[in-house]
């Protein structure tokens, strides 16, 4: 399958994955590799096609993904300040919730039939001795 437009190029990536209907699939990524400047991928597969859904308000890199069922995706990012972010797309605008600083989060759920999103990580990621689990919970 043709690659979306936005990681054609040799420095995009693709990190995660939702799916929401068999017309409506998500993939988010980032832009950049490191020494460059880094910017978020978030691209709606509608059946026949790649659209990019981000906007210049929206920064970071794009980690993980996760449907909302209503048209929707929450997106887990790092920002450049060290801070994760928890990003919902609602099919209109982008909004943001700040998660944590110095934590690294590895996944991210929608509940099904709520407005509840779970992301998961660790905290002080690479020293194994200081390392612990953290959830953090939208409600």
């Amino acid at each position: 399958m043709p690659l979306p437009p936005a990681v054609a190029g040799p420095t995009g990536e693709l990190r995660g994955l939702a799916a929401q209907s068999p017309t409506q699939l998500w993939a988010v990524g980032r832009t950049g590799r490191m020494g460059s400047v880094v910017g978020p991928i978030a691209v709606r597969w509608d059946g026949h096609r790649w659209v990019s859904v981000v906007g210049s308000d929206v920064v970071g890199k794009f980690a993980d993904a996760a449907a909302d069922g209503h048209g929707g995706i929450f997106v887990s990012a790092f920002s450049a300040s060290g801070d994760d972010l928890v990003f919902h797309y609602d099919g209109r605008k982008w909004s943001s919730e700040h998660v944590a600083s110095g934590h690294s989060i590895t996944g991210l759920a929608a509940i099904p039939g709520t407005s509840q999103v779970v992301a998961v990580g660790v905290c002080c990621e690479g020293y194994d001795e200081d390392t612990s689990g953290k959830i953090w919970m939208r409600r």
